[in-house]
């Protein structure tokens, strides 16, 4: 009688976990009105009894991670979950996803479509619906899932949503949403589309942009038709932006950024994803930041980056014997130089002294 009424009380308690003080507390209000005094052997004996019949019914587990008491009972013990009938489930599954969605995934991941389900029964009111304009993935995200970021996720990692649409072999497509592109800051010398072979420089941290812009665009010492603030690892999503200004291929790329792991790993990152493009680092701009490194000193990475060898490798392979040496040397030391090392001054010294050999040559 007492193990039903516990077995009752545990039911009812919300929480997965049950502390050994609660099932104490539970079976103290079970006996109340009883001849079983509490805190009595009596009491500890019947207590006992009722928990391991509890454990052999399947009603509770115990937590073995959790410490014993001096009676020897676990201090937490967890609610086991309820078993499920997969035969059900599959049912259900083949019942409710519609096309263009594939049940493959869930009718082999059965529990995976209990998780998803609220999703998926989303995506299935919207392939019911008669209306379907073309909108971007975030006002799509935001009206199935009131989350305009569920359906996209950054450069790095996929969101929940990306993963529910794999899972269902779903393509944007099928949504009837497209991505939008990233935009990204810049000036322009010139009009881009009188010219070809362009050169573009992408710069990543905002000073060096500005103090680059007063030195090749105010002063014209740098031979430059485009200039484009990186913004850290955003240009690796907004990359794809230099379509908006027909460029192409047969432009010259040339990035410039901290000489650290994380301005490293941003250049290959670019590199790999558009390898259909000419996209080199600033070797002169490199090179100055190798000059102030000899001169004033490295500074320690302000936080831990991860080093990246193949990224390391393939940017040292870049440059000569030496200038690689050196910068192998800081990075691997977990230092850095700032691109803000190559000051607006230090530019303009640079650009007139190459003018004037140019000049000179000529």
């Amino acid at each position: 009688m007492k193990t039903k009424a516990m077995e009752k009380a545990i039911d009812k308690y919300t929480k997965k976990r049950i502390p050994l003080q609660t099932l104490y507390e539970m079976f103290e209000t079970i006996i109340e009105g009883t001849d079983l005094a509490k805190h009595t052997l009596e009491f500890e004996a019947a207590f006992q009894l009722a928990l391991d019949r509890l454990v052999n019914q399947n009603i509770i587990k115990p937590v073995k991670s959790s410490k014993m008491n001096h009676r020897g009972l676990y201090l937490k013990y967890v609610k086991p979950a309820p078993l499920i009938d997969n035969n059900e489930i599959h049912g259900e599954i083949i019942n409710t996803i519609i096309k263009p969605m594939d049940i493959k995934y869930y009718l082999s991941n059965p529990m995976k479509y209990l998780e998803d389900k609220e999703y998926i029964l989303a995506l299935v009111d919207f392939f019911k619906s008669a209306d379907k304009v073309w909108v971007t993935v975030n006002e799509r995200s935001y009206e199935l899932f009131n989350d305009e970021k569920f359906l996209k996720g950054n450069e790095r990692n996929r969101s929940y949503g990306e993963a529910i649409l794999g899972r269902l072999g779903l393509t944007y497509c099928d949504l009837y949403c497209t991505t939008t592109l990233e935009p990204f800051f810049c000036f322009l010398k010139g009009d881009l589309s009188s010219k070809a072979n362009r050169k573009v420089y992408i710069i990543e941290n905002k000073d060096t942009f500005w103090s680059m812009k007063y030195a090749a665009f105010d002063d014209g010492s740098l031979d430059v038709d485009m200039l484009i603030y990186g913004e850290g690892r955003k240009i690796i999503s907004s990359f794809q932006f230099i379509g908006e200004y027909g460029l192409d291929e047969k432009d010259k790329f040339i990035y410039f950024g901290d000489l650290d792991s994380e301005g490293i790993i941003i250049l290959d990152e670019l590199v790999q994803r558009y390898d259909k493009y000419n996209i080199k680092p600033y070797i002169l701009g490199y090179e100055q930041l190798i000059a102030s490194a000899k001169s004033k000193g490295t500074t320690l990475v302000p936080k831990a980056q991860s080093l990246n060898k193949k990224a390391l490798d393939n940017f040292l392979g870049y440059f000569c014997k030496d200038s690689a040496a050196s910068i192998y040397d800081i990075i691997v030391a977990g230092r850095y130089v700032p691109q803000e090392a190559f000051s607006l001054k230090k530019m303009k010294q640079l650009f007139e002294k190459i003018l004037s050999i140019n000049a000179e040559q000529e």
